[in-house]
């Protein structure tokens, strides 16, 4: 998914009453490289673990002042946190963080398994009405024989 593919990810975790408990963080993720560079390589993120709602600001703020104060600055083709989550392995980063906060980063919490929706088609919108997802082609659109496409939109 998406979220593995950045340098900080935080899915909502909320109670059974839906409202909002706090934050599975993960960290240390980037598809970008270098061509025929191999210290650089893509990378998806690690889970960190739980953040409680009113620590995330706080646990944010000591993420980036890891990557700050311990990232490889020198080259830039290295200066992500992927790098250094890398470098150090999940668990060294996490305590560099919690020495950052001031507090244990608690367990990654369970979650639902993860459910791709293309929203194509006809969707409830929770109104008691209906959307239609459509696709649209992007780049050249145009006429071609009897396939109308350029007309129909």
């Amino acid at each position: 998914l998406d979220v593995y593919t950045n340098d900080i990810g935080c899915v909502v975790i909320t109670n059974d009453a839906g409202e909002l408990e706090g934050f599975n963080v993960m960290v240390g993720g980037g598809m970008g490289r270098t061509h025929n560079k191999e210290s650089t390589f893509a990378r998806a993120a690690d889970h960190m673990g739980f953040v409680p709602k009113e620590d995330i600001m706080e646990v944010l703020k000591a993420i980036l002042a890891a990557q700050r104060d311990h990232g490889n600055r020198d080259v830039r083709a290295n200066a992500r946190m992927k790098y250094l989550v890398h470098t150090l392995g999940i668990e060294k980063f996490t305590k560099l963080v919690e020495s950052y906060v001031g507090k244990e980063i608690a367990p990654w919490r369970p979650m639902a398994d993860w459910k791709y929706n293309d929203w194509m088609g006809w969707w409830e919108q929770g109104d008691g009405k209906l959307f239609y997802g459509q696709h649209v082609d992007n780049g050249r659109v145009k006429d071609e024989g009897s396939f109308r496409l350029k007309s129909a939109l």
